[in-house]
């Protein structure tokens, strides 16, 4: 009976061990994660990345290297570069992209993430493909592509030149409290901005202090582009009394695609805030109209609104 006893203790006392030894692997690796923080995630990126790299085999292609720098370096579309990445190892380590519908950026969380998982972008490697939305700005020297026909881009000061990641394919443009710099460091002109978008649809400049950059040429000069005729929906904030309110007056007579959506800075002058009374009393006081009516908006004109006891005027013009 004792010998059966003695028999059993070295497999008690092991378990016993095994069990002590996970639960202390368990708490240390707790207070590792509570020491890393957030940085768990990019340390196990790293780690990960690491092994990829030394899984690698070397590579002997048919052609010759300078056109295999120029495949890896110009991949024309997604699909061709993860078909590429599929195929070798070596596409992905010479030239690192993530392909995504959007940027990693979470609202709800304000942070940058994979899924909900926070991430440090300082630690990120790789670019990124962005292939539907864009909806930030700050992170524009890991973006290597963007494909997307709506981008959002908020509280930012950007130079002219970064633009053109997003002007060849943006449609849907939103624009929030954004300055556009030339490389002078001079406001980029409204009608040079809009013009860079070549396949734009609509184009919204909202803003609660920032000007867009009009001066009495700009309207005319909006014209000469060709993209503006075909335009779908123009708002604009702030707008200085440098705008020429005649000549649009003109073309808004003939327009029957765009709808314009006019805000005007607070600072216009009397005589110019007339002339906006004058255009909207002239389109309230017609029952049919054959063009699209802007909406216009200035300091004062709700007041004007009741005491003149106008229809309502916002419902009016986006219902026509």
């Amino acid at each position: 009976m004792e010998s059966s006893n003695l028999q059993c203790m070295p497999s008690i006392l092991s378990r016993r061990n095994k069990r002590k030894t996970k639960e202390e692997e368990n708490l240390n690796e707790k207070a590792r994660k509570i020491c890393r923080g957030a940085k768990t995630t990019n340390v196990w990126q790293l780690n990960s990345r690491s092994t990829f790299v030394s899984s690698r085999s070397s590579q002997s292609f048919s052609l010759p290297n300078s056109i295999m720098y120029y495949i890896l370096k110009n991949p024309t579309t997604t699909k061709l570069y993860q078909k590429m990445i599929q195929t070798c190892k070596y596409f992905f380590i010479k030239n690192p992209i993530i392909v995504s519908s959007k940027f990693p950026y979470s609202h709800s969380l304000d942070k940058w993430c994979i899924g909900k998982t926070r991430f440090d972008f300082s630690q990120l490697i790789c670019k990124y493909w962005i292939t539907e939305n864009y909806n930030f700005a700050s992170v524009l020297p890991k973006i290597y592509k963007c494909d997307a026909k709506k981008m959002c881009i908020c509280d930012q000061i950007i130079s002219f030149n970064d633009l053109s990641v997003f002007t060849k394919t943006a449609e849907d443009i939103y624009f929030i409290t954004v300055t556009v710099k030339d490389s002078d460091d001079s406001i980029v002109p409204f009608e040079k901005m809009f013009e860079a978008f070549i396949h734009v649809k609509k184009f919204r400049f909202y803003s609660a202090s920032i000007r867009p950059k009009i001066t009495s040429k700009t309207f005319k000069e909006l014209l000469k582009i060709p993209q503006f005729s075909k335009l779908q929906l123009l708002h604009l904030d702030n707008i200085p009394d440098t705008f020429d309110i005649e000549a649009f007056y003109v073309y808004m007579k003939k327009n029957k695609t765009t709808k314009f959506n006019l805000k005007f800075d607070k600072s216009i002058s009397a005589p110019y805030k007339n002339r906006l009374e004058e255009i909207i009393d002239e389109i309230l006081s017609k029952n049919i109209l054959n063009y699209k009516p802007p909406y216009i908006d200035f300091y004062g004109f709700i007041k004007l609104d009741i005491i003149k006891g106008f229809r309502n005027y916002a419902q009016f013009c986006h219902t026509v």
